[in-house]
């Protein structure tokens, strides 16, 4: 497997698309650059063997691993697994890593067949978790040597070290868990992500999407504090987001707090049902009212289909 499917592609893109994803694995695996590189998406039609007729699902998951050893075995996993996913620096502790997820369709998202799934599967079968305090990590980076120096500046200190060119020296070049190691919460402030995307909106306007955002944010923030730990694990620095690409726009919800805890995440998955509930009623009609009862019903899976 790869970054996208190179069986899929010939000549000119399959050239290109072969470089980018032994580029990016190789810079993801060894930490050289966290920052965001090539996408699935700008090699690629990601959503081109979807079912046009459903909502997409496209997950976002700031994840982090108590050791680089183990978030090199998922990285390994992931690219040996599954094509459209893609690894930049957002997540808790040291060994962070936000795994971004291409659409799916919502019928598989909800039959939990998708990578994001997969992953999550993954870590809990092999004893891999997310790292929840510093005293979670554990102390691999001592002997740690550099697999790819950079030309200039020469060798890592660490994994996490960086050039900083306004000082001329390397920063984080100590243990890369010490500055962790008192942080009671390392998931404060990291979240997952749930992009949406819905048939009827695919091909309209940047505004007309984003008046059904303004609608859904009006009606999410009614939500008190306890109702929102309730359906989010935390009370959300970002709500809905218009966002786009190639033509399209569509949402991005700012909501969850990150876990990999399995019954967290399957409450996550109800609200995200929730979540399309309310978009589907906001784009019949832009001046509809959800009252707040009928709107936790939504995000609790309690509201029926034939009430929509």
């Amino acid at each position: 497997m790869s970054l996208v499917d190179l069986s899929s592609l010939s000549g000119y893109e399959l050239e290109r698309a072969t470089v980018e994803d032994a580029k990016e694995y190789k810079r993801i695996r060894a930490r050289t650059s966290m920052f965001k590189g090539t996408r699935p998406w700008s090699l690629v039609d990601v959503t081109e063997d979807l079912d046009p007729s459903q909502p997409w699902i496209g997950m976002e998951w700031e994840n982090g691993f108590t050791s680089l050893e183990k978030y090199q075995q998922v990285i390994d996993f992931v690219w040996a697994a599954y094509h459209g996913v893609t690894v930049d620096a957002e997540g808790p502790g040291p060994w962070f890593g936000e795994f971004t997820f291409s659409p799916t369709n919502l019928s598989d998202f909800n039959a939990e067949t998708v990578p994001f799934f997969g992953l999550l599967n993954y870590m809990h079968d092999n004893g891999i978790r997310m790292p929840l305090s510093g005293y979670d990590l554990e102390e691999d980076g001592d002997d740690w040597e550099d697999p790819d120096p950079d030309p200039v500046h020469g060798a890592r200190p660490s994994p996490t070290a960086y050039w900083c060119s306004g000082c001329d020296e390397w920063h984080g070049d100590g243990s890369p868990v010490e500055e962790y190691r008192d942080s009671e919460d390392l998931r404060d402030g990291w979240g997952i992500h749930v992009n949406i995307s819905m048939p009827e909106m695919r091909d309209a306007t940047y505004v007309e999407v984003e008046v059904v955002g303004y609608c859904m944010n009006a009606a999410l923030q009614r939500l008190n504090y306890e109702e929102r730990l309730t359906f989010f694990g935390r009370d959300p620095y970002g709500w809905c987001y218009t966002v786009g690409g190639g033509g399209r726009y569509w949402w991005e919800f700012k909501l969850f707090h990150t876990t990999d805890d399995k019954g967290a995440i399957a409450g996550y998955k109800t609200v995200i049902n929730g979540l399309v509930q309310m978009l589907d009623i906001f784009i019949k009609d832009r001046e509809a009212t959800i009252s707040k009862t009928d709107m936790k019903r939504m995000l609790s899976g309690t509201y029926t289909s034939d009430e929509v």
